[in-house]
């Protein structure tokens, strides 16, 4: 039995989820389940990032079925991202430097996003889908 457990153990440390699970224990409390979250929470975010196609078209069917609140856009972003660990690392640099382009432009958000997904695009020659919702 403790061979199995060692032969387990190896498995999913070769594999990175071992240290996965260690970043997501120091980030998170638990578990987050977006169809979980009252709409009031979700209509105060504005820009949600998706990394698979499928994620992005039920988080888009999700918010389209909500009951609106006050109007408020939800701009919804998609990187389309393989699941590995240096996949996932690579995504994540160009997120964060997305950010930090819709950071520079919070004031004008709406009109700026269109330019600041193009700009990422083009350097890093990934598509970003993006979809506007109001909630």
């Amino acid at each position: 039995e403790s061979f199995r457990a060692f032969f387990h153990a190896q498995w999913f440390r070769q594999r990175g989820l071992l240290a996965m699970l260690d970043r997501n224990i120091s980030i998170k409390e638990g578990p987050e389940r977006w169809q979980e979250m009252e709409s009031s929470e979700i209509a105060k975010l504005d820009v949600v990032f998706c990394f698979e196609g499928r994620v992005f078209d039920l988080l888009i069917e999700d918010l389209e079925g909500r009951e609106p609140q006050e109007f408020e856009p939800i701009h919804v972003l998609n990187l389309e991202v393989k699941d590995n660990a240096d996949e996932a690392a690579i995504a994540g640099q160009i997120c964060l430097e997305l950010c930090k382009l819709l950071q520079k432009y919070a004031k004008n958000l709406e009109d700026k996003l269109p330019v600041a997904v193009e700009e990422i695009t083009k350097k890093y020659e990934r598509e970003i889908l993006s979809k506007t919702c109001y909630l």
